[in-house]
C-alpha cells in the first residue's frame, strides 16, 4: 500500500573513487538549495577531503544542478581546490546522479516510509550496504 504522503528529505553525499563514503548530511525536503546554501554545504565537505586525500590528488566533479555552476560556486571552487574542473569542461553524465543514486533508492525504496527518521535510517543502511567493486 502507497501513502499518499511519504516522508522525503534531500540528501547529501560524497563517494572517492577509493570507495570512502562521506558520512551523510540530511537536508529539510522544504529546504530550497540555492547558491548561498550551495556554498554552506561545501564547507562541510571540503574540511573532509582535505582530512581524507592529500590536495594534489582531489578532482571534484559535480552533477549539473543549478547551484553547482553558479559564477560564486565556481570561483569559491576554483580558489579552494587544487584541481578544478570547471562547468565547460564536465562530463556530460555524472557516474553519481545515474549508478549511486540509483542503486541506494532501489535500496531504501523497497517499502514508504511514513516518518522521516525510518527514511532517513533506510538511506543509512543502503549507502552501507553498497561495496566498492575491485
Amino acid at each position: 500500500m502507497h501513502s499518499k504522503n511519504p516522508a522525503s528529505v534531500m540528501v547529501f553525499g560524497a563517494v572517492a573513487n577509493d570507495g570512502k563514503l562521506m558520512r551523510l548530511h540530511f537536508i529539510e525536503a522544504v529546504l530550497k538549495i540555492n547558491t548561498a546554501e550551495y556554498l554552506k554545504i561545501l564547507e562541510v565537505l571540503l574540511p573532509w577531503i582535505r582530512k581524507h586525500y592529500e590536495a594534489s590528488g582531489i578532482m571534484f566533479v559535480q552533477d549539473s544542478a543549478t547551484d553547482h555552476f553558479s559564477k560564486r560556486v565556481q570561483e569559491f571552487l576554483k580558489k579552494e581546490l587544487p584541481v578544478f574542473v570547471p562547468k565547460d569542461i564536465w562530463p556530460d553524465s555524472n557516474p553519481c546522479e545515474f549508478w549511486l543514486w540509483s542503486a541506494a533508492e532501489a535500496i531504501s525504496n523497497i517499502t514508504s516510509h511514513k516518518c522521516v527518521s525510518v527514511l532517513k535510517a533506510s538511506i543509512k543502511g543502503a549507502f552501507s550496504k553498497m561495496k566498492k567493486k575491485k
